[in-house]
């Protein structure tokens, strides 16, 4: 990342969208970037979750919309700082290049999330292998019909209707 007798130097500061199923609720802290040579200097600050909120998040880094398990942050009663020194060509391990990095996830729950996003693009194999969207045509198959029998009428109701004769009742003697 040197260019003769420059040094790269970049810095950013990327804000942190609160997520929950998908959809945005409010702003949770941000995340400061300092790319200098080599290496790469991050601070992130959360803020602002709910008091509950004590756990250990996992952070990760986004490549071409796949994310990469980078490490955890501990949250308690909805604050949290993380600060690393990683190298650029390898980010905090997990093999993605400073230029390759996309923007930051921190997975609180199945459901929850902290993002903060610098660039949107598509995984790779769906640009390198387009997905067929219509499924090609296969030949029809003869399927046998079964033959379902006619449902039996029930016995229609006489016009005229036969009345049992009642035997009178007996009285008793009093």
């Amino acid at each position: 990342m040197e260019n003769g007798d420059k040094i790269f130097y970049q810095k950013k500061i990327i804000y942190l969208d609160y997520m929950e199923r998908d959809n945005k609720i409010k702003n949770g802290g941000f995340i400061k970037w300092e790319a200098r040579g080599r290496e790469s200097r991050i601070q992130i600050h959360i803020r602002g979750l709910y008091p509950t909120d004590s756990l250990d998040g996992e952070l990760q880094l986004l490549s071409w919309g796949v994310p990469y398990t980078a490490d955890r942050i501990r949250l308690s009663y909805g604050t949290g700082e993380y600060a690393g020194i990683w190298h650029n060509d390898d980010l905090a391990g997990t093999g993605i290049s400073y230029e390759d990095c996309d923007g930051i996830v921190i997975k609180l729950s199945h459901t929850r999330l902290l993002k903060g996003i610098w660039r949107n693009r598509k995984a790779k194999r769906e640009i390198e292998e387009p997905v067929e969207t219509t499924k090609p045509e296969e030949p029809a198959e003869a399927m046998e019909i079964a033959e379902i029998p006619e449902a039996t009428k029930p016995e229609e109701p006489a016009d005229t209707m036969e009345i049992a004769e009642i035997p009178e009742a007996t009285k008793p003697e009093e």
